[in-house]
């Protein structure tokens, strides 16, 4: 539901505040919902769907899986930390590495 809330309300071009307005709710509610931080009660699926001119079987539908637009987007995106910062991957010399019987599980502590 989320995904199709915020596809419909972008292809509208109806920001969350006019969308808030329209639908008697609070526009933080819908940034939680397209966000799915909260699920949407039927009464309010039914109010943002009258807000965009929908039945609220529209918003409720299974989106169709995207035929691969973002699948170059999300490739190229580095993995990244809580704080945002890019993870950097550090390799560790072999001559660095223990000569522990167990070298496959342990790991040496550099500092």
């Amino acid at each position: 539901m989320a995904f199709n809330l915020r596809r419909y309300r972008r292809a509208q071009r109806v920001s969350q505040e006019e969308l808030a307005h329209r639908a008697e709710i609070d526009r933080t509610y819908i940034s939680s919902i397209e966000r799915c931080v909260y699920a949407a009660s039927v009464d309010v699926v039914d109010r943002l769907a009258a807000g965009l001119g929908l039945e609220a079987a529209d918003l409720l539908k299974r989106p169709e899986p995207d035929r691969g637009a973002n699948k170059k987007s999300a490739s190229k995106r580095k993995p990244r930390t809580k704080k945002g910062n890019p993870i950097v991957e550090q390799r560790i010399p072999r001559s660095l590495l223990g000569t522990c019987e167990h070298s496959l599980f342990c790991t040496p502590m550099i500092s």
